[in-house]
């Protein structure tokens, strides 16, 4: 600590000069304000009603490994009440339109699964999706050269401040999720980035069901593959068994399957003896 008369440096415990014996001052407002009770409350408040979404988000993708829609639903409402907005809506990126996909809240808005908007910077879930990144307008009703998509819609829909983030598969645009308020009043820091993370949870939601589609999709094409593979055999089999009766077993156990492998190659052996 530095003496303001003869700006000899001391040690932060000396509480007086050891070279001319002034007093020393501590600076004030070092120290960080002690937290207020209400403040503790409301901050373990907020945290458990945030692990308490997620819980019920997992609990939900899990409960739905095929069905992307209850997730969807689940995050827009809880993302509209944690946020503290009035409501919240989720797009899906298909060409260049956005679809609503799902919706919570008061606010009018569009039927989800047919309103759609094109994906465009004149919008503010188009900007996010476009710049990758949250965008948030104090007044979008105001933002007419900005915003001219998304002042209109603000306008026709009663609703000012606005904020949007995107849902993003590694940077691949997937769509966007959104909470509007009808005053003019801005999301908190902390509320933005609670809003990333129940993009992020759709996000994954959306990846899981595109996953297993694909893995029932690839064991389907499997099982069909190895049917008909069984059923070639077990003609090959009969064929080689009996070479001057070509009469179709009577016994199939899939029949029409069975009948299109037979007549297929039942054809090439009698082209082959010819």
């Amino acid at each position: 600590m530095m003496c303001p008369r003869c700006q000899q440096e001391n040690l932060p415990t000396m509480k007086f000069c050891g070279e001319c014996g002034t007093p020393l001052q501590r600076a004030q407002g070092s120290a960080q304000p002690t937290p207020s009770y209400a403040d503790v409350q409301r901050s373990a408040t907020e945290a458990t009603d945030q692990q308490t979404a997620t819980a019920e988000i997992l609990r939900v993708i899990a409960s739905s490994p095929t069905d992307v829609q209850p997730v969807l639903e689940a995050v827009a409402e809880n993302a509209a009440r944690l946020c503290q907005s009035f409501d919240s809506s989720i797009f899906r990126q298909d060409g260049d339109q956005l679809l609503l996909v799902a919706h919570h809240g008061p606010i009018p808005f569009g039927r989800v699964g047919e309103f759609a908007i094109p994906l465009t910077r004149g919008s503010l879930v188009g900007r996010s999706i476009i710049e990758h990144r949250a965008v948030q307008v104090t007044d979008l009703q105001t933002e007419t050269e900005e915003f001219p998509l998304g002042a209109a819609t603000a306008s026709k829909f009663g609703y000012r401040t606005s904020l949007a983030v995107p849902l993003l598969r590694e940077s691949v645009e997937i769509g966007a999720l959104s909470i509007r308020r009808t005053e003019v009043r801005l999301f908190t820091d902390k509320q933005v980035a609670l809003l990333q993370t129940f993009a992020d949870q759709a996000v994954i939601a959306i990846e899981n069901v595109r996953l297993f589609n694909e893995l029932e999709e690839k064991n389907r094409a499997l099982t069909e593959s190895l049917e008909q593979q069984t059923v070639t055999s077990e003609i090959l089999s009969v064929i080689s068994s009996s070479p001057t009766n070509l009469q179709r077993s009577s016994t199939p156990s899939r029949p029409a399957l069975r009948d299109c492998v037979m007549a297929s190659t039942a054809w090439c052996f009698v082209t082959t003896v010819r």
